[in-house]
């Protein structure tokens, strides 16, 4: 069944860029997501870095030669004030990779851009919020410029999805959008008063509940083994505690 998609203005959910966006990119998952639409395996680095002329609102490593790269977010209009901020911070830290992350993008000259492309390889990404019907709130990156012959170079297969009944129930370019798909999820049903941190919770009951939020996605369900890495990732990152067990054949996990 084919779902309308709703678009969320960004504004309602990060109200402040530095404070609000910076730190949710800044995560590893959302990163990761980041990294994926792009082809590099980002590793968080430092987060309002400061430079001569300003703050870089995101430095990260390239993991596959750990050169630098350089995030730019800008949840609103593309504009030469934040142009120009690129081209100062590129100077200062000499990446090899710059992203410039927008909500809309309007074309620049050509000339303008080659400024740029001349310094650095250049990806400008466009974010959008979406919700289809009654479900979450989901992030998409669209890469609306990227450098001439690119070729990505990253498989979130590895490492993580790597049971082999399963291993092909993402594509490459999504494994990253199910991770944070399941951030998002959790955070919210816990916050629903659904059950307390602490709580012994039915395996059975937590992965249908999962699922169901992937059915409102249209997203493939996913095995259970891979539910239990997404839920022991998500505690790892958060710093919470992960138990489980089995009692009259029935398996119960406890989260924090």
């Amino acid at each position: 069944m084919v779902k309308h998609v709703e678009y969320i203005r960004i504004r309602d959910v990060w109200k402040n860029e530095a404070s609000d966006f910076n730190k949710w990119l800044y995560e590893k998952h959302n990163l990761n997501y980041l990294g994926s639409e792009v082809g590099i395996e980002l590793i968080p680095f430092k987060i309002e870095k400061k430079v001569n002329k300003g703050r870089i609102d995101i430095l990260a490593i390239d993991k596959s030669d750990d050169s630098f790269v350089l995030i730019e977010n800008q949840i609103g209009k593309a504009d030469h004030q934040h142009y120009g901020k690129i081209i100062d911070y590129i100077h200062s830290v000499k990446p090899k990779v710059t992203i410039w992350i927008v909500n809309e993008w309007k074309s620049f000259h050509k000339n303008t851009i080659r400024i740029i492309e001349d310094l650095t390889k250049l990806f400008v990404v466009k974010i959008d919020l979406i919700r289809i019907e009654k479900s979450f709130i989901g992030v998409k990156f669209t890469t609306i410029i990227e450098p001439e012959n690119w070729k990505k170079n990253i498989n979130y297969h590895v490492g993580f999805f790597n049971d082999e009944k399963h291993k092909n129930d993402f594509s490459t370019s999504i494994v990253s959008n199910f991770i944070v798909q399941f951030n998002i999820w959790f955070e919210n049903f816990s916050s629903m008063g659904t059950f307390k941190r602490g709580d012994w919770l039915r395996k059975k009951e937590l992965f249908a509940e999962w699922n169901k939020h992937l059915h409102s996605l249209n997203f493939s369900h996913t095995s259970s083994v891979t539910f239990y890495k997404l839920l022991k990732s998500y505690c790892q990152d958060k710093n919470v505690s992960f138990l489980n067990k089995k009692s009259g054949g029935i398996e119960y996990y406890k989260i924090g």
